[in-house]
């Protein structure tokens, strides 16, 4: 039996740092972050029981536009071209993407511990109904989820549909990338790149 933290949408790292200060001080999970964004990928640095997969989170494997953020700390860039004050200034750019259902269900099994973080910036409209499809959700634990139907323009209707399929008890909030600092300290980027531990 193997613990696995699966966090998607991985950012600056604070995702994976939160869980391991917060649920995992022990360092028993192995966390497997997913974040296409390069400008993001030097925060991982000296992260314990940790692998990071330079995709972003989808149900096929491929390549797909990527529309990246400038907000290093708050925002995050996303597959799903985003609406109003929530718009992306950059253009997008062409990122890998992984089939997630597949890749959970080849690596994993019922035995293992699995806890999923999803912060995909809207892609879990997609991403969700086919995870319920596919029976990713069977073998999962926990799930905490960002939704971001606001930001893509979604019916609130809709949102509700999605997010009801996904199974009660495996419903959690997460702290969110706002949180950031309070948990890991003020500064806390710089920290990781100057090699201290957060």
């Amino acid at each position: 039996m193997d613990k696995i933290f699966i966090d998607g949408g991985g950012h600056n790292s604070c995702s994976a740092r939160i869980f391991r200060k917060k649920y995992d001080k022990d360092c028993e999970y192995h966390i497997f972050s997913f974040e296409p964004e390069e400008s993001f990928h030097k925060y991982y640095i000296n992260i314990p029981n940790h692998t990071l997969i330079k995709k972003a989170i989808w149900t096929e494997d491929g390549t797909l536009e990527f529309w990246p953020d400038t907000e290093i700390r708050k925002a995050g860039g996303s597959l799903i071209k985003k609406v109003g004050n929530h718009r992306h200034p950059k253009k997008p750019i062409t990122v890998e993407t992984i089939d997630f259902t597949k890749w959970i269900l080849e690596n994993f099994s019922r035995t293992d511990i699995i806890d999923v973080k999803m912060d995909i910036e809207g892609a879990e409209y997609k991403v969700i109904p086919d995870m319920v499809r596919r029976g990713s959700f069977k073998i999962i634990n926990k799930f905490f989820i960002e939704w971001h139907y606001y930001k893509i323009d979604m019916p609130e209707e809709k949102h509700k549909e999605i997010f009801r399929m996904v199974p009660v008890i495996k419903r959690n909030t997460w702290p969110g990338v706002e949180n950031a600092e309070k948990i890991l300290g003020k500064n806390y980027l710089t920290r990781i790149l100057n090699g201290e531990d957060v």
